[in-house]
């Protein structure tokens, strides 16, 4: 997963149907342990990753990725 990437996420165990709507990736932050990802969903910022919680990519994004 990279900034510019399309995906779904949910709470780890969730049901098919808890996934949400598609996001948009728009930053990364990581530490030694996890990444931690920020996406905009159905219009709000929200901090997705780690144990947390399972994400499926809808769509790749074309640009390179520049890590941080």
């Amino acid at each position: 997963m990279k900034v510019g990437d399309l995906i779904q996420f949910r709470v780890t165990g969730g049901m098919e149907e808890d996934y949400s709507p598609a996001a948009l990736v728009i930053e990364r932050f990581s530490n030694a342990d996890e990444c931690i990802w920020v996406v905009m969903c159905a219009g709000m910022r929200c901090m997705v990753g780690g144990k947390f919680h399972e994400v499926r990519v809808i769509s790749e994004s074309r640009r390179p990725s520049k890590v941080r």
